[in-house]
């Protein structure tokens, strides 16, 4: 989706996955949960849950993940409660409108990661076509159709989003709705000159939501050591040279250009 936070959201797309591959990684890691593997406490003998997220944009293929949701959900297939299942997406408004459909009580997560249509245009592009007016409209269609909360995700990037007034903007976009924040330190990428503000500046822009009425969890970070967590994935495959990625060549001058990003 090109978002210039992302190595793995500007490696380019290659192809789209198939349902039966989609599929094939839920039944592999079904399988390791029941077979003769080493659990640490508190890990299930199968799958509890499964979310859409990682390399690729889930409502970009829809019809996959449309198919591979029905499959999990049903009695005769998979069986796994819909309230198990998340589906989490840059804002794909159609896409949204075509779950909004299906009348299934899935848990939507919508990354958000600014609170105006300013700076959202610079980190997340495809808000250009479907601005926050319009994304948060067809979110809460969605909620009124399923009883879901919804779930916003936010990377915070220290000097870009993360300060304490863009919480409050955030809070004000936000309030009116029964939502949760999840917050997303920057993973660091070799192409990507943004940080993630420190421990203690996260915990300020926490506390800002919640006393605008949001609830917000920091999300600990995993697979930062092997080039796996959020928008790591990719990075080194594609950019080790060090390079910065063109998408945030373009807005990285955004780090310096006042409080008001």
């Amino acid at each position: 989706m090109g978002c210039p936070f992302c190595a793995t959201g500007q490696a380019g797309l290659r192809r789209q996955l198939r349902t039966d591959e989609v599929v094939a990684q839920i039944v592999a890691v079904q399988r390791l949960l029941q077979g003769d593997v080493t659990r640490g406490a508190g890990v299930p003998d199968h799958l509890t849950n499964v979310v859409f997220m990682g390399m690729g944009e889930p409502l970009a293929n829809l019809d996959v993940t449309i198919a591979t949701v029905r499959w999990l959900i049903d009695r005769d297939g998979f069986n796994l409660s819909a309230r198990g299942v998340t589906v989490s997406t840059i804002g794909l408004v159609p896409g949204i409108r075509r779950l909004q459909q299906l009348a299934v009580p899935l848990t939507l997560a919508v990354s958000l990661h600014a609170p105006t249509d300013e700076l959202r245009d610079q980190l997340v592009p495809v808000n250009r076509q479907h601005p926050l007016a319009e994304l948060l409209s067809a979110c809460d269609a969605y909620v009124d159709a399923t009883g879901r909360r919804m779930t916003f995700e936010y990377v915070l990037i220290d000097g870009v989003n993360a300060d304490v007034a863009h919480a409050r903007q955030l809070s004000d976009l936000l309030a009116p709705r029964r939502a949760h924040v999840n917050l997303i330190p920057m993973n660091p990428t070799p192409a990507v000159g943004w940080v993630a503000p420190s421990a203690a500046a996260q915990r300020r822009f926490a506390a800002a939501l919640e006393a605008g009425g949001l609830a917000a969890t920091i999300r600990r970070n995993r697979g930062t050591s092997i080039d796996a967590a959020c928008g790591q994935l990719y990075a080194n495959y594609r950019v080790a040279s060090g390079r910065r990625l063109p998408g945030a060549e373009r807005v990285l001058p955004l780090a310096g250009s006042g409080p008001g990003l």
